[in-house]
């Protein structure tokens, strides 16, 4: 078996507003600031990292002193960085986002097009050896067309799969383009009717009965906050789900991110998809109780014990 995961994409700083207060109307509230290495490509590395598989990221930074932030924690947390780009001329992305108290996000900016542009196609085909040998090729909707067409030419050589996230309802736009094949792509609620105009309907059998516009996609994960994850997979059109883990919600950035991790960990220790959401949603469970994007409790010994303590509980 290949010994590494390849993850592609996003790098930045979260910088994160979290109130006291629930108002969301235009003033300014009490409450805390903090600043942590994000970037949903990077947030994957590094749970991915901490769940003890060895990760390669690609991205691009800048040269500045939240780059060189980024790039230490990072790499002190297991992620192979070394292939990552120092850009002179872009600036490290940054994200802001202002949660209320309770614990939901209503208003978020992404300021990283300059630096996700120079992660462009001359960089993935320099770094294409590691990256076709991959066990697994992650990425994410950071990402331009012609990144991700390359990506998946490159994953196609090898017969390595594919798992890709959206990122937002904003950026989910580019999958509706991609024509080649991808194994897994994770979205939300929004992103999903963003791509493919309703949420998928079941029946009484978690058959699907209606999902959308799909072509390309082979299993297309569907993280719903609160209410849990579905996996659908299209080659058999069928559901299944899991529920979320009732815990303390810090602030939820990061556990989108999170999840994916669990469930690319969870598949390449050869779990089922069945088990492997539940094992994603326990690796989000631990985010949420922190106000940093990946949680540093994170290990698979705690992921793998917590799996199967809410398992014989049924909770999930």
């Amino acid at each position: 078996m290949k010994k590494y995961i390849s993850v592609i994409g996003g790098i930045n700083v979260d910088i994160k507003g979290i109130t006291d207060s629930g108002k969301s109307s235009g003033d300014s509230y009490k409450g805390k600031v903090t600043f942590t290495p994000g970037g949903v490509a990077r947030n994957m590395a590094e749970n991915i990292a901490r769940l003890g598989i060895r990760v390669y990221l690609f991205g691009t930074v800048g040269d500045d002193h939240f780059g060189s932030f980024v790039m230490s924690v990072t790499k002190k947390a297991g992620v192979i960085t070394n292939l990552i780009k120092r850009s002179k001329t872009s600036e490290t992305a940054k994200y802001l986002s202002v949660s209320s108290a309770d614990k939901k996000i209503f208003y978020a900016v992404n300021d990283m097009k300059n630096s996700s542009d120079k992660t462009d196609v001359s960089y993935i085909r320099a770094n294409k050896e590691i990256i076709e040998n991959s066990a697994m090729i992650v990425f994410d909707g950071n990402l331009r067309k012609d990144t991700i067409d390359e990506i998946i030419r490159l994953s196609q050589r090898k017969k390595t799969p594919v798992f890709a996230d959206a990122v937002s309802a904003e950026k989910a736009f580019v999958f509706s383009k991609i024509k080649k094949r991808i194994d897994y792509l994770s979205v939300n609620e929004n992103e999903y009717k963003s791509l493919f105009g309703e949420i998928y309907k079941t029946n009484s059998r978690n058959r699907i009965r209606s999902m959308g516009n799909i072509k390309n996609l082979d299993k297309i994960i569907v993280k719903k906050g609160s209410s849990g994850v579905s996996l659908l997979d299209t080659s058999v059109q069928k559901v299944i789900s899991c529920k979320a883990l009732k815990t303390a919600v810090t602030e939820p950035n990061g556990a989108g991110d999170s999840f994916n991790a669990g469930f690319i960990f969870a598949l390449m220790k050869g779990y089922s998809h069945y088990d492997a959401i539940r094992i994603g949603t326990c690796v989000s469970y631990f985010t949420l109780r922190t106000d940093k994007s990946v949680s540093e409790e994170i290990n698979s010994i705690k992921i793998i014990n917590l799996f199967q303590k809410k398992s014989r509980t049924n909770e999930f």
